[in-house]
């Protein structure tokens, strides 16, 4: 493999450090540990506007809502891994995320497909509803692929803040996924970092 592969997290809490974004950030470490280049992006903390449902999007080169969805995007789009978050919202993604996935619509209607060899798709929740999030995470993300991608999947429970921070379990697995991912880019794993 030539270069360093990119890894994009998009992280569909509210919380930018909260239980999700404590999952993904022990992911991130793993990759970035055996040479990946890791972004962490927060949809709360950028403006991503609702999918107007535009009958002539196919017919426009760019989608023209004025928000920050197509940077957004841009990113996903150039990822060579992708990670995908939501915390457990009604037994589905939180509404930050499920606005971002319907803003692929301009880019799946010209044919644009995801470039990122591996994904992963991480949700945190009280306890109910993480399969149906997860599952919902791949139908928003598996269509947008040429063909099928290896998907990690991984999930938790936390009831409150900082919960995710205090369990060991949890972050080993998260690490663990984290070095799944970095194998499948070609990457040498080095080993969990809370044994160092």
């Amino acid at each position: 493999m030539s270069g360093t592969p990119l890894v994009v997290a998009l992280i569909g809490s509210p919380r930018p450090q909260g239980n999700t974004a404590t999952v993904v950030d022990e992911v991130l470490g793993e990759l970035a540990a055996a040479g990946a280049t890791c972004e962490r992006i927060v949809i709360a903390e950028h403006d991503v506007r609702f999918c107007l449902g535009h009958d002539e999007c196919e017919e426009w080169d760019e989608c023209p809502i004025p928000d920050d969805a197509e940077a957004i995007l841009d990113r996903v789009w150039a990822a060579d891994g992708l990670i995908v978050a939501s915390p457990v919202y009604g037994d589905n993604v939180s509404a930050q995320l499920k606005v971002l996935l319907d803003r692929c619509c301009h880019r799946h209607n010209h044919g644009v497909l995801l470039r990122a060899r591996v994904a992963a798709l991480v949700t945190v929740s009280w306890g109910t509803g993480l399969d149906e999030t997860l599952d919902a995470m791949e139908r928003g993300i598996a269509g947008r692929f040429p063909g099928p991608v290896p998907m990690v999947r991984l999930k938790g429970v936390a009831t409150s803040m900082g919960d995710a921070a205090a369990d060991d379990e949890l972050l080993a697995r998260a690490r663990a996924a984290g070095r799944e991912m970095a194998r499948l880019l070609g990457l040498r794993p080095v080993g969990s970092r809370a044994s160092r």
